[in-house]
């Protein structure tokens, strides 16, 4: 298996030469959109020469837009409307991020008519329960009143937060999905963040072990104004010297 990594300097994005090498090499690739941990898409101009390096080389690309949902529409870069012209793109997306029912693993794939059909004769007979069946169809009732409520909210947040962050010297990148990635100030490590707030009940998500991060990188959530307050004031008091 290959992969390939981002630099700080591309807010963790992969160099996209890196991206076409990886295509011409492999048989299938998958590429995050937004991608996880640092939030960040590619441009449709980058998609489009990830999709036509596929049909060249016959490598199927699984683009994952599970986070795509929290991005405004006009904002998001999808190569869904030109899935007719690239029969080896695959895009998966979720329902568990936007809609919060992470338990019920509820998601969906669209492709190319041809793919379609072939993955639908892979399908399992019960791809889905009947309890996410049942929580997606509610959530689909909640229309786009919902959509563009959450969307303005995570923004807002989002906005808030990582100013917050950077005001306590954490290097944040600038995502767009319901998630932020930071670095740490020194020495702080991200074992340590964690250890520490987890006795004080926030829990932050390490990601010191993704190939291209260090020690010190974390993601935080996107939540609330309550509780993205409960994690300002958490982070101040620790790396003001409450404990450590």
């Amino acid at each position: 298996m290959q992969a390939v990594y981002g630099t700080a300097e591309r807010d963790y994005r992969a160099e996209p030469g890196q991206i076409v090498k990886l295509i011409a090499a492999s048989d299938l690739v998958f590429l995050g959109q937004p991608n996880n941990p640092n939030g960040v898409q590619y441009d449709v101009e980058q998609l489009q020469q990830f999709a036509e390096a596929g049909e060249r080389h016959g490598t199927y690309i699984v683009l994952d837009e599970a986070f795509i949902d929290f991005i405004p529409p006009e904002r998001r870069q999808s190569l869904l409307p030109e899935l007719e012209r690239y029969p080896h793109i695959i895009i998966v997306r979720s329902m568990t991020k936007f809609y919060a029912i992470p338990g019920l693993r509820l998601g969906y794939g669209i492709a190319h008519p041809h793919m379609a059909a072939a993955m639908r004769g892979k399908q399992v007979t019960w791809s889905v329960n009947i309890l996410a069946l049942r929580a997606g169809e509610i959530s689909l009732q909640a229309g786009p009143e919902y959509e563009a409520a959450t969307i303005n909210a995570i923004a807002a947040e989002r906005k808030r937060l990582k100013a917050e962050l950077e005001r306590l010297d954490c290097e944040v990148t600038p995502g767009e999905a319901n998630y932020l990635l930071l670095g740490l100030p020194r020495p702080w490590t991200a074992e340590a963040m964690q250890e520490v707030l987890g006795r004080r009940g926030v829990l932050v998500r390490s990601c010191a072990m993704y190939p291209g991060l260090d020690a010190s990188h974390i993601r935080v959530a996107v939540k609330d104004r309550a509780a993205n307050a409960v994690l300002i004031r958490e982070m101040e008091q620790v790396l003001g010297g409450g404990e450590g």
